[in-house]
């Protein structure tokens, strides 16, 4: 779905990869995929797959050149980031054309009485997330990107 609203489609930079989850998603239709962590323990346990690069980088310092990724995707991670530092390197690292994709998850929903449990076990734990998780729960809505927005889109 990313691929198909990107104008080319050699590099994909997977940012905040951790152990590369997302990374076999994103290398469909792209070149090659450059999978960057800050955590070096996160990369030694990603697995080794054709046409991707691990690196370790923060998301705010990538050392990718400028104007070189026709995909930048954050899957679950944009919420670590220093959000202003980001959105320079990312403006500076994505070609004309490109997209810059947020991808973030909720916490589970189940009905019935299993699902109050779950909403009031959340709701003991949530004091206790890092700073971040914050933009988690508002679904990334306070992530500001400068650029043109495009249709959002929901997997199931």
């Amino acid at each position: 779905m990313l691929a198909e609203r990107c104008a080319a489609h050699d590099v994909a930079w997977d940012v905040g990869c951790g152990s590369g989850s997302c990374r076999s998603r994103s290398r469909r239709g792209f070149g090659r995929v450059i999978a960057t962590d800050p955590a070096q323990a996160q990369l030694d346990h990603a697995e080794a797959a054709p046409r991707v690069e691990y690196r370790c980088a923060p998301a705010e310092a990538s050392g990718l050149p400028d104007a070189s990724a026709d995909l930048t995707v954050a899957a679950q991670s944009a919420h670590w980031f220093d959000w202003p530092r980001f959105v320079v390197e990312a403006g500076r690292v994505a070609r004309p054309g490109s997209l810059v994709a947020l991808v973030t998850y909720r916490n589970a929903e189940v009905a019935g009485e299993p699902g109050a449990r779950l909403g009031d076990y959340y709701r003991v734990i949530q004091g206790h997330w890092p700073n971040g998780r914050v933009h988690v729960d508002n679904r990334y809505r306070d992530l500001v990107l400068p650029w043109p927005e495009v249709e959002r889109r929901r997997s199931r």
